[in-house]
Order: C-alpha cells, then sequence, then structure tokens
C-alpha cells in the first residue's frame, strides 16, 4: 500500500539498483519514455507512409492526365495529316507555280 503513494519515477531515477532488488522488473514497466518513444516512431512512420502514398497517388493522377493530354493532341495531329493528303489527293485543278516576282508583279 506504501508502494502507491510513494513517486515511483523518482524513486527509480535516484535508486534503481535497490528497486530491481526488492522487486524485479518495476522500474521498467514505470519507466514509460521508451513507450512514449515508440508510439511516436509508430504514429510518425504510419502519417509518414500515408503522405508518401497520397504523393505518388498525386504523381500517378497527373502522369495519366497528361499521358490522356498527349494521346489526344497525337490524334489531333494525324486527322489533321490525313485531311491534308486527302485534300491533296483530291485537287479538281491544275496547280500552277509561279515564281514570286511575278506573283508581286500582277
Amino acid at each position: 500500500n506504501c508502494i502507491s503513494k510513494v513517486n515511483l519515477q523518482s524513486l527509480c531515477d535516484t535508486q534503481k539498483d535497490d528497486i530491481e532488488e526488492y522487486s524485479p522488473g518495476l522500474c521498467v514497466s514505470v519507466n514509460s519514455s521508451d513507450q512514449t518513444t515508440t508510439i511516436v516512431i509508430v504514429l510518425c512512420s504510419v502519417l509518414g507512409g500515408g503522405f508518401l502514398v497520397l504523393v505518388l497517388l498525386f504523381v500517378f493522377h497527373q502522369f495519366r492526365k497528361m499521358r490522356a493530354i498527349a494521346q489526344g493532341h497525337e490524334q489531333l495531329m494525324e486527322a489533321t495529316l490525313n485531311e491534308s493528303i486527302r485534300s491533296l489527293r483530291q485537287l479538281d485543278y491544275p496547280l500552277h507555280l509561279v515564281r514570286g516576282d511575278d506573283f508581286v508583279a500582277e
């Protein structure tokens, strides 16, 4: 009953050897700084892992958007080229090349 009225932390700090001799393992359970350190490490690891996952998801999403934009641009350029080739093949009038000087003079 007396042990509940005494501050075990201060006794463990000053008389650890005597307390361990009286009751082995008592100071280890009283010293909660190791538990606190473990809790902080685990909590930071979980939060850091979650942040890393969020960053990776954001980068992956941005990559997919950029790839879709590039693919759309590629399709647009291909359609433009196909239309120009089709127009070139379907010319109904003869093509006359005129020198620049003659064109300016007219």
